[in-house]
């Protein structure tokens, strides 16, 4: 599993912030993390309440480097920004698979 915070600022300053959690070998983001969650993907509700939060998940990923399963594992407090996390991060998101000691992808 792969352990990711992502801050949301303000609405209009969104900014990602990517903290891992030391779990062994891991595998690494293939693409920007701040990438994967822009302004443009801020919940049109959340920026009219001025609504902001930090959702922590926890990814499982393929042998092809894709994530398989999002889980919420420290919610913002607002159920849209938590759900809209966990969506864009299954869409958007990419790793380089880890290799075990014969060359073979491991997920």
């Amino acid at each position: 599993m792969f352990a990711i915070f992502l801050a949301l600022a303000a609405p209009g300053d969104l900014v990602t912030q990517v903290v891992t959690e030391d779990l062994g070998e891991m595998m690494t983001p293939a693409t920007n993390p701040g990438s994967w969650a822009t302004n443009d993907d801020y919940p049109a509700s959340a920026m009219r309440e001025e609504r902001e939060g930090t959702t922590g998940f926890k990814l499982a990923i393929g042998v092809d480097g894709l994530p398989t399963q999002c889980e919420i594992i420290s919610s913002s407090g607002h159920a849209d920004l938590d759900t809209t996390t966990c969506r864009l991060i299954m869409v958007r998101a990419r790793f380089t698979p880890r290799r075990d000691k014969n060359g073979k992808a491991v997920g």
